[in-house]
């Protein structure tokens, strides 16, 4: 279906703009979301906050959106533009090379570690009550998900201490501010540590230049 899509961009949001036009509004937020899971079964969560409301997976909300498109007029001639792949004649090579390639991409996918832990340099700014972490590296950053919460352990010494929920507000170069759910005076708290939890951030699915034409 992407390759019907706009030759510059073949981000899914894109694509599927293009196809629907002004025929329906298209929200965004939501079909970034259902491109940035890749988890079968839904997550138990929405825009940053635990629920326990179900929502039809992601998995299952794409395959209706390519069948929806595919059905559009608007995209009969560009779908014929696009050459088909006809299994039947690619050789039992082709196919074992195509199986084997999609079976290391998995696993290399799944040895990615579920968590990874860092350390951050932290203050509170004293205006907002946000708090600044900044990595050492770029690649570290703490990045802004829509669907991300962050968990924050404030320490009191002595083995006292809470956690409050909050998630990344901004992010900017190496710097990142964290905005907390609730309203607290954290000025002279100890930051123990800042956990993030929820899909990648956004945008990260999306095809590089070398997988565009």
């Amino acid at each position: 279906m992407q390759c019907a899509g706009p030759q510059a961009r073949r981000a899914p949001l894109a694509t599927i703009k293009q196809a629907i036009g002004d025929l329906h509004h298209v929200y965004d937020d939501n079909v970034k979301y259902m491109f940035s899971v890749e988890t079968i079964t839904e997550l138990e969560y929405h825009r940053g906050d635990l629920t326990n409301v179900k929502f039809t997976t992601p998995l299952a909300s794409r395959a209706w959106i390519a069948h929806y498109l595919s059905q559009l007029a608007s995209m009969e001639d560009r779908l014929a533009q696009v050459p088909p792949v006809d299994t039947f004649r690619l050789t039992d090579d082709t196919l074992q090379f195509l199986a084997k390639s999609s079976k290391d991409f998995f696993q290399l996918d799944q040895k990615k570690p579920a968590e990874v832990t860092r350390r951050f340099p932290t203050s509170v700014d004293q205006r907002n009550g946000h708090i600044r972490a900044t990595a050492d590296r770029y690649a570290n950053k703490l990045r802004k998900g829509l669907y991300q919460r962050a968990s924050i352990a404030i320490g009191e010494g002595a083995g006292r201490g809470f956690t409050i929920s909050g998630a990344v507000a901004k992010s900017q170069g190496r710097n990142a501010q964290l905005a907390p759910t609730a309203k607290l005076n954290l000025v002279g708290k100890i930051i123990d540590s800042i956990r993030i939890i929820g899909p990648r951030s956004e945008g990260s699915r999306d095809p590089s230049r070398s997988h565009q034409p």
